[in-house]
């Protein structure tokens, strides 16, 4: 909690709660990442205040700084004395840096946090426990998988690193195949077909960028239902000419083509089958 007038922190708290299979709270040493939004460049002085420099972003345009902190977790409730009289963060990553084995979740002013700026976090491992501490969420219903799906499409589309990127659409294709309610199942195939394709188009034609593109062309592949969108994947695959066999022979459009519809015909067969398991389910309970 903050004192809104002092603007400072008065007292901060970390929770730990169990399973009901293992009612036992075990001891950690915790870092936290408080996150604060700073100016991107210092105000101007004197001439400078009044013929600003174009080139500069504007007085409003903020980064993501982060300042760490440790305590000791050893019962339900530990406070952070070290965080207190710091100015209060827009969102707190719980175990940063991954130091302990425990399941992160975020707090309601963090969770909006990272829906507004997750992408400018500046460390890509906190990055990754982010969208980690976000799919425990959804595990524990706290979000809901249709949100989960639409923050990987916003936040992703400049994500650079591959195991950020990685972990966060992994998360998104199992939500894709077995959390979306029936409903609106085929509008969400078609949007993160829509938006992963987009994505390995506009990336820029780099090393660096080719295993981020590879990656949203699987995802494409797993959500792809309709042929305009495969034409359109089948022109982005034959730019990687090795990209189907493994680096050892070029690609054709016949055998992209080929696979693909196979794989297209065995996808709809397991998500029919899935189907019909849930609604057997349902009927049951």
């Amino acid at each position: 909690g903050g004192d809104r007038e002092a603007r400072v922190i008065v007292s901060m708290q970390v929770v730990q709660t169990f399973s009901s299979r293992t009612p036992i709270t075990r001891p950690h040493a915790i870092r936290l990442d408080l996150f604060y939004e700073v100016p991107n460049y210092s105000p101007p002085t004197g001439d400078a205040a009044e013929d600003p420099d174009p080139s500069k972003p504007p007085p409003s345009s903020t980064r993501i700084v982060t300042h760490s902190v440790w305590t000791t977790v050893q019962d339900d409730v530990a406070y952070v004395p070290a965080a207190v009289g710091l100015p209060p963060p827009v969102g707190v990553l719980c175990n940063a840096g991954d130091w302990c084995y425990c399941k992160t979740l975020l707090d309601e002013k963090t969770t909006e946090f990272v829906a507004d700026r997750l992408q400018d976090v500046p460390s890509p491992l906190s990055r990754l426990l982010l969208w980690e501490a976000l799919w425990e969420m959804v595990r524990d219903r706290q979000m809901a998988p249709t949100k989960f799906v639409r923050l990987v499409l916003e936040k992703c589309e400049s994500e650079s690193e591959l195991s950020v990127a990685e972990c966060a659409c992994e998360h998104l294709l199992v939500a894709l195949e077995y959390l979306i309610p029936d409903d609106t199942l085929a509008s969400f195939f078609s949007l993160v077909a829509e938006k992963a394709l987009l994505f390995a188009r506009t990336l820029p034609n780099t090393e660096a960028a080719r295993p981020v593109r590879k990656l949203w062309l699987s995802v494409a592949c797993h959500a792809t239902r309709e042929w305009e969108s495969i034409r359109l994947m089948l022109r982005l695959l034959l730019v990687h000419q090795r990209l189907m066999a493994g680096g050892r022979a070029p690609v054709t459009g016949a055998n992209v083509l080929r696979v693909s519809r196979s794989a297209a015909r065995r996808q709809e067969r397991e998500r029919g089958k899935l189907r019909a398991t849930r609604r057997a389910e349902r009927e049951r309970g």
